[in-house]
């Protein structure tokens, strides 16, 4: 949704916040300096997860002391809506206690209260429940699709799963025939009936092509299955259904309106505002995904009295690298941002990412430990059904002798046809005929589907580490050596590669990024 909102127009940019954990599990939480948030209009999209809210809360209640200009928090789904009263004294309204724990810690901004918006809130009176720390506003996406309607299904009826939906709804769809249902049980057994009808001609034959049921969520999908039956046996051809949020609780829920299971639904129309969701059941009819990031853009602007009419996409690339340091990252927004003018350049950090070698590798060691954190980004990246344009991996290693390195061959592509492009670079711009010890790093890029890899052609030479570079090995390289020239000399972590000259790390990876972003293109 972020991503969506910041290509629809350039008055927007990314924020930076790093959700780190320190390793008994706390959280460590880092965003950028207050200098770029200070008199800032900034807009938040919380994911709203239970399991997420007391960090969410905790970088919020932070946000609001940096001197920002207003908040607009973006709360797509709020989930426990639907636990909004009790019948009995030992039941939790969770929709009320946990509009409590969101709302109340936050600060004023310059302009006035944090301001709350909620797409399609299942219970209406529960913006009741925030206090008034926050101004909650609520939206809807009926909007969106009565555009998709009006384009395709002009004629449409609306039907009702029951008068709760029609009263929420109805509004919305002044001038079309509607149709509310009912449900009423027998037994165990849930049935649903038509119940009264709305602007309908005499001649109601008229009125059998098509007909689309509307409500604000569905969790089994139970009561719009026997809605699509009692609209069957009313003679309707085709029955589509809407949802704002596809809360299905379990796979086998959405999996059976799959049209390859048989589902029986013309169309299904829901939101992506319960991502997990919607990234599984987009691309399979009838689905049909709304995102809802271009319409909250707008929303946005109109808040802050932006021109909201002209928003324009623009070209998006998406980076995963496998870091999280800010030289690296830096590097390669520097590097595609200038070989891409004109696009939105997302570079996206990400934790943890396996090399499977060494901490300090040395010589081929560097190589491999490039491949394999490449590779393992890659299942990342698709575990989470993240879109991208590139996969970068940067490996720094040492080398021990320049004059064996100058004459390794280059590092196999992970498939053949990438060969011609994995051609390693080792011949060193300064003398070769020095076997002092250098560090070096190997850059691993993914771009559709294909593999380049180089090594850096700029070293930063370390003999007079030497002592440092064996208490390494000796260690089993668990340790590394640049780790230990920080010490040694209280230098800034990262940055140590300075005080050996002539380069420094950044120089060392845009030059290697420059010359294999120049491999990708040659493809």
């Amino acid at each position: 949704m972020a991503n969506k909102i910041v290509t629809s127009s350039k008055l927007f940019r990314h924020g930076s916040i790093k959700w780190g954990r320190f390793p008994g599990g706390n959280p460590n939480i880092l965003f950028e300096n207050q200098e770029y948030l200070n008199n800032k209009d900034v807009v938040y999209c919380m994911s709203g997860k239970l399991s997420d809210v007391s960090e969410e809360e905790s970088f919020l209640i932070a946000l609001c002391r940096q001197g920002i200009k207003s908040l607009q928090i973006h709360m797509p789904y709020y989930g426990v809506a639907t636990m909004e009263r009790v019948g009995k004294k030992n039941i939790v309204a969770t929709a009320e206690t946990i509009a409590k724990m969101i709302s109340t810690p936050l600060l004023s901004t310059k302009t006035g209260k944090p301001i709350l918006i909620i797409h399609d809130m299942h219970a209406l009176p529960v913006r009741f429940y925030f206090p008034d720390t926050v101004t909650v506003k609520p939206q809807t996406a009926i909007d969106i699709l009565l555009e998709i309607l009006k384009t395709t299904h002009p004629d449409i009826v609306i039907a009702f799963p029951d008068d709760g939906a029609y009263k929420r709804f109805a509004e919305y769809f002044e001038g079309f025939r509607m149709i509310v249902c009912a449900k009423a049980r027998k037994g165990d057994e849930r049935v649903v009936t038509i119940f009264k009808k709305e602007n309908w001609p005499k001649d109601d034959s008229v009125c059998r092509e098509h007909v689309i049921i509307i409500d604000d969520l569905t969790r089994s999908g139970g009561t719009i299955e026997e809605c699509e039956k009692a609209l069957k046996k009313e003679g309707f051809e085709n029955v589509s259904a809407y949802v704002t949020h596809a809360a299905f609780d379990r796979p086998e829920d959405y999996q059976k309106f799959f049209t390859e299971n048989g589902g029986k639904f013309h169309k299904f129309y829901t939101t992506d505002s319960i991502q997990d969701n919607a990234r599984e059941i987009k691309g399979h009819a009838p689905f049909e995904v709304i995102e809802l990031g271009t319409h909250s853009a707008r929303e946005i602007l109109k808040e802050c009295d932006l021109p909201w009419h002209k928003l324009e996409e623009q070209k998006t690339i998406n980076v995963y690298v496998a870091s999280t340091n800010e030289t690296k990252m830096g590097a390669v927004y520097d590097v595609i941002s200038k070989a891409n003018e004109g696009c939105i350049v997302n570079v996206y950090g990400v934790e943890d990412i396996s090399s499977g070698v060494s901490e300090q590798p040395i010589g081929l060691e560097t190589h491999q430990g490039s491949k394999n954190r490449l590779a393992n980004l890659q299942e990342w990246v698709k575990y989470h059904g993240y879109e991208y344009d590139y996969l970068v991996s940067i490996e720094n290693g040492i080398d021990l002798n320049i004059q064996s390195n100058s004459d390794t061959q280059a590092t196999q592509a992970e498939t053949p046809s990438d060969a011609q492009a994995t051609q390693s670079d080792a011949q060193a711009t300064q003398s070769e005929a020095s076997s002092e010890p250098f560090d070096f790093c190997v850059i691993s890029m993914r771009k559709a589907g294909s593999v380049y890899m180089n090594e850096s052609t700029l070293r930063t030479y370390i003999g007079r580490v030497q002592h440092l570079i064996d208490q390494s090995v000796k260690l089993g390289k668990t340790v590394t050596v640049g780790s230990m020239i920080e010490k040694e000399f209280a230098y800034l972590k990262g940055a140590w590669h300075k005080h050996f000259g002539p380069h420094t790390r950044y120089d060392m990876i845009t030059d290697t990024l420059l010359r294999t972003l120049g491999d990708v293109k040659s493809q």
